[in-house]
């Protein structure tokens, strides 16, 4: 039996619409069946079965891949809505056949307790003040490879787990201790500039976020607030800490840890008069020295009450905070 000539393309096209190539008349070179030629098709099928397919129809039945064997029609004509019919009958079989996905399930929910108290602190809050934020990508290179250095000393020496929220915690104590204007608190009436530096940390919970503060940074080295965290943080998470703890903040630090996003706007805890927000951590490119090279970046956001607050306070707590963490080895003192 002699092979059929044919196009790779009419083979493809004749495969999907189930056309056996040896009914199919050539009219390429050599007699080769080309694309052309299967347009034909199902016109010379419906006359061998005594049937019109209208120059419409055949085009139709071409453009969605319908074979004339699926195609339902009345009479011994072919037509373009015969075809559309088809293809709608067939989609809707397949959308049926489809496996149904179970639907989410609804609740409602009150608005009370934990979720109640924190949405009405941070409407007091943000319909009290007006608050503002500025934002800064600071190049945490040396600064991350200071804590992976640190971290496995702490492991191997001390049998102590470091995070880089320890690290964050004096960094932004060192920074406060030169923007003392940032480190306050304020009531409506005054403005009290607080002689010790009590950082609140939020801490996610199934319900939401709560605030433990650690108090008298100033006076911490890594070792204690690494240590303070380690007992603190797991408590607040199960809900298990006492009241004490929650008291007395100065300035917190809202981290998204492990997010895509480089920055947000906090909003301030009330009666201070600052929040920072700490947003991802990622590599990226950097000029450095004229040549491209890649860096260590995390951004930062600040938002500050402008009663008590300008925007120079703001730009100079981020200026000093780059400082800080570009030289980290003061951390660890």
């Amino acid at each position: 039996m002699s092979k059929i000539l044919a196009t790779p393309a009419a083979r493809v096209a004749a495969k999907e619409k189930n056309i056996d190539l040896s009914t199919v008349k050539g009219t390429g070179k050599l007699g080769a069946i080309v694309l052309k030629d299967l347009d034909n098709v199902a016109v010379l099928i419906g006359k061998d079965r005594g049937l019109k397919v209208t120059p419409v129809a055949k085009n139709a039945m071409n453009y969605y891949g319908v074979n004339l064997d699926d195609v339902a029609h009345d009479g011994n004509k072919v037509k373009k809505e015969n075809v559309i019919s088809t293809v709608t009958r067939m989609s809707k079989d397949e959308v049926e056949a489809a496996p149904v996905t179970p639907a989410m399930e609804e609740k409602v929910i009150p608005y009370k307790g934990m979720r109640k108290a924190i949405g009405d602190n941070m409407m007091t809050s943000i319909q009290g003040s007006p608050q503002v934020s500025h934002f800064a990508d600071i190049d945490t290179t040396e600064f991350m490879d200071i804590f992976e250095k640190t971290k496995v000393i702490f492991k191997e020496k001390y049998n102590k787990k470091i995070t880089v929220t320890d690290f964050l915690i004096k960094a932004v104590s060192l920074t406060l201790q030169k923007c003392p204007k940032v480190n306050a608190n304020f009531d409506g009436k005054e403005i009290h500039r607080r002689g010790t530096v009590n950082i609140g940390l939020a801490v996610a919970q199934d319900e939401g976020l709560v605030v433990p503060v650690f108090n008298g940074v100033e006076n911490k080295t890594i070792f204690d607030i690494c240590d303070e965290r380690s007992e603190i943080v797991p408590q607040a998470r199960d809900n298990k800490l006492s009241g004490k703890y929650y008291k007395g903040a100065t300035f917190t630090i809202s981290n998204t840890g492990r997010s895509v996003n480089n920055f947000f706007t906090p909003i301030i805890n009330p009666g201070e008069v600052a929040i920072l927000g700490v947003g991802r951590t990622a590599e990226m490119p950097a000029v450095v020295n004229g040549e491209i090279v890649v860096r260590t970046f995390t951004g930062f956001s600040i938002t500050i009450d402008h009663r008590v607050l300008d925007g120079m306070d703001a730009v100079n707590f981020l200026n000093t905070l780059n400082e800080v963490i570009s030289n980290p080895i003061n951390i660890l003192l």
